[in-house]
């Protein structure tokens, strides 16, 4: 999946959480695994153990696990590495489809005096590793926890914000423009390929796999959109605005809006004006 990012945003919302919690590793991937932005603490235990192939090659193996399992389940997950350090990941989801992870590392969750099942084969000095691991800041389970959840709200506010989100394809640019166009039409499917040259296949292919959801689900969440423009900017009634959006009728309409937004067209307009008077 194609991303845009905002660097410099990312960059900044990466250091701050480093600098709140100070999580030696943190890095922001793409939903291919690929860095989006990454950073990395001092942490000589980890320079040691990954000056080794083994060491290193056993810390690309222990992410990738990490990261494939949460790639399946969509939900958080949290490990300790072959070198004894927690490492966690917590998906990033937009319109309920994974577009990228937070991925934690380099905690150590207790004091619990030497080193965890390192291969005996890697060539390092193994008595130096247990002298540098024993130095390590120690994060009790609650601390741990904690940065878990922090983690979560960073995923959600960087899909929130609009730093990290899905790139359009010219073809959903062209799908947008055709059903802002015509939102005063009681739309479907096959009018919607007719007018911007594509089959009904291609259509939905393009929506769910850019947005993860339906074709009728796409066009009511687009003229929700409008509708709130026009409860902020507009003293049209909610009648009115139901029927320009060429929905059934002012009651589906409401029961539409609140299941999208969760509450009803008319609190939205209320709750609006009383923040902007207040």
């Amino acid at each position: 999946m194609l991303l845009e990012f905002d660097v410099k945003k990312l960059d900044a919302m990466i250091f701050d959480f480093h600098n709140i919690t100070g999580v030696g590793s943190i890095s922001i991937l793409g939903e291919d695994f690929s860095p989006l932005g990454t950073k990395k603490g001092n942490n000589p235990y980890c320079r040691l153990v990954q000056s080794n192939k083994k060491g290193l090659a056993e810390c690309l193996k222990s992410n990738r696990i990490l990261l494939e399992g949460c790639k399946r389940t969509k939900k958080p997950m949290m490990q300790i590495c072959h070198a004894g350090l927690v490492e966690m990941v917590v998906p990033i989801l937009s319109r309920e489809e994974v577009v990228g992870y937070v991925m934690l590392g380099h905690i150590k969750p207790n004091d619990n005096g030497n080193i965890a099942n390192i291969n005996k084969e890697q060539t390092f000095a193994l008595e130096l590793a247990e002298e540098i691991f024993s130095t390590l800041p120690i994060y009790d389970e609650d601390k741990i926890k904690s940065i878990m959840n922090m983690a979560e709200m960073l995923g959600k506010y960087l899909v929130l914000a609009n730093l990290i989100r899905p790139k359009e394809s010219e073809n959903l640019r062209e799908i947008k423009q055709f059903v802002l166009a015509n939102l005063d039409k009681r739309l479907t499917s096959p009018l919607i390929a007719k007018g911007v040259h594509i089959s009904r296949t291609s259509l939905y292919n393009i929506i769910h796999q850019s947005c993860g959801c339906t074709v009728s689900e796409y066009i009511n969440e687009v003229k929700i959109e409008k509708a709130k423009e026009l409860l902020r900017e507009t003293d049209f009634p909610v009648e009115d605005i139901s029927d320009k959006l060429a929905f059934s009728s002012p009651t589906y309409f409401g029961k539409v809006f609140k299941r999208s937004v969760g509450i009803s067209p008319l609190k939205f307009r209320k709750t609006y004006l009383n923040e902007t008077t207040t």
